[in-house]
């Protein structure tokens, strides 16, 4: 009866082990793109009904319970208009007012900030811009933002005052 060596075997198990370590850190950002896709259609929807309140009213509202959203499943209203889910966070008004206001969410996966995406009104200071946030030392997070075509473009703190953020401008 013939076997495998110890040697035969030794080499399949460095072969898978070689694979994992490559395929690994490709299914993170996979993983973080695909929470990033869900975050992105909805700052979308907040944006679209922050622009139907501003055509109806005048100008845009100070948070968004003015807005007409529906249900973000899964999430419940925050303090200052913004919506707290599971693992993602939605604002509106992230600049401090003005005509500067963007709608912008997050994910979160382990309870602290990860990647975001921020989209500008239409009536803003930067109309039509997006961004790509990054946690700053967080690998996937900026893989994740570059592989959007993202380029960057400044670092500030990643909300709520949390750590440094990579800020990408998104084509």
């Amino acid at each position: 009866m013939k076997g495998f060596t110890l040697i035969e075997l030794l080499v399949v198990v460095l072969i898978i082990g070689i694979l994992s370590a490559v395929a690994l850190p490709q299914y993170q950002v996979a993983v973080e793109k695909s929470r990033l896709g869900t975050v992105m259609s909805n700052v979308k929807t907040i944006k679209n009904a922050a622009e139907v309140h501003y055509m109806s009213a005048g100008e845009y509202g100070d948070d968004l319970t003015v807005f007409d959203i529906g249900e973000i499943s899964g999430c419940r209203a925050g303090g200052a208009g913004q919506l707290h889910c599971a693992k993602t966070w939605y604002d509106w008004n992230i600049y401090g007012g003005g005509n500067n206001r963007a709608s912008a969410g997050y994910t979160r996966p382990y309870g602290e900030f990860k990647t975001g995406y921020v989209q500008f009104g239409d009536y803003s200071q930067t109309p039509g811009v997006a961004e790509c946030w990054a946690k700053a030392d967080d690998s996937v997070a900026n893989q994740v933002c570059k592989s959007m075509g993202g380029v960057a473009s400044r670092t500030q703190s990643c909300p709520p005052s949390g750590p440094t953020c990579q800020i990408y401008r998104l084509p």
